[in-house]
């Protein structure tokens, strides 16, 4: 194994001389820079990144603690966190499952939840490094975890609005848990149509969730579509918790004979790239997953680096109007 003694040796320095070469630091003639570069690569000289990492107390590695890897909206975060850690050199690991005992094994500079009720007590009670969360609604100035929020209460204003300038005034709301009372979507369209939460405008399960992140959410709006059929419910249009929701919602309907949009349209909340394939393609208020991603890639790295706090940006949704909403 070539070592910096070697590198010295051949490019007749000292290894104080390389190191500084290596880490860009310190004064080095031009010219014996240039022949410490080309010894190093000469000999195929890398160093050795545990030894790295120990001497500056930096892995450049972020642990991505999501336990649900076939959320679309998970995925399309870490989309958008590991390009932009990528052009700050540092890299995202992932981990679905995770103890207390399991930390102090792992090397790594930071790490960053998905949502906020994964941050387990247990488990940063038990960091020694920066932590970041990813949040949906509107800032809480109670909340002690540094957090990005992505404004979903927002999201359903956009969705409804673009309804009801459409004409549509009977709209149903399809959501995982119609006991969802703490959800933020769920809140605001209760809110702002002025029903009661056992509103039969409101679809979904009867089932007490304790998150709606490790749910099958296809699965969900065809549990929706269901109700919407059983209950012969007169809304026009129906908004759905998110995109996975909206598509499994639309194709059950359309099994059953309801043409989508002639005689429902149907919006979904996520902007999945999915929803430009689906039949019709999909009308979707996009929470902007890659920038939320990135948001919190970059609030991380700078606690990482220990810059001065950075204040995490609220990301704004934004609609996407396609094939599957059309004017009554």
């Amino acid at each position: 194994m070539v070592t910096r003694k070697d590198v010295a040796e051949k490019a007749k320095v000292s290894p104080a001389v390389v190191s500084r070469v290596l880490n860009n630091s310190g004064y080095v003639a031009e010219e014996k820079r240039k022949r410490v570069l080309k010894v190093v690569k000469e000999l195929g000289y890398s160093p050795n990144p545990v030894a790295v990492s120990l001497k500056n107390n930096r892995t450049k590695q972020i642990l991505y603690f999501v336990k649900d890897l076939s959320n679309n909206y998970f995925r399309e975060m870490y989309k958008g966190m590991a390009e932009y850690a990528a052009r700050k050199n540092y890299i995202f690991m992932l981990a679905g499952y995770l103890e207390p005992d399991d930390l102090p094994m792992i090397m790594m500079d930071g790490m960053l939840f998905p949502t906020e009720d994964q941050v387990r007590k247990s488990i940063v009670d038990t960091l020694t490094v920066p932590y970041v969360a990813a949040g949906y609604g509107l800032p809480d100035a109670d909340n002690e975890t540094t957090t990005v929020y992505v404004d979903t209460r927002k999201a359903i204003d956009l969705g409804l609005e673009h309804l009801r300038e459409q004409g549509h005034r009977k709209i149903a709301y399809a959501c995982p848990s119609r006991k969802g009372l703490s959800d933020t979507r769920f809140r605001r369209f209760i809110e702002d149509c002025g029903f009661q939460p056992d509103t039969p405008y409101v679809l979904g399960s009867e089932e007490e969730m304790d998150s709606y992140h490790d749910v099958n959410h296809f699965e969900l709006g065809i549990v929706a579509a269901r109700q919407f059929l059983d209950s012969n419910l007169d809304a026009t249009a129906i908004l759905c918790f998110n995109d996975d929701m909206a598509i499994g919602l639309m194709s059950h309907l359309q099994k059953e004979g309801i043409r989508i949009p002639e005689e429902l349209s149907v919006v979904g909340i996520d902007g999945l790239s999915e929803g430009n394939y689906t039949s019709p393609p999909l009308t979707s208020v996009s929470l902007e997953m890659d920038q939320h991603g990135r948001e919190c890639a970059r609030v991380l790295i700078g606690m990482i680096e220990g810059r001065e706090k950075l204040e995490p940006v609220t990301i704004t949704p934004r609609l996407i109007v396609r094939d599957s909403t059309w004017a009554v």
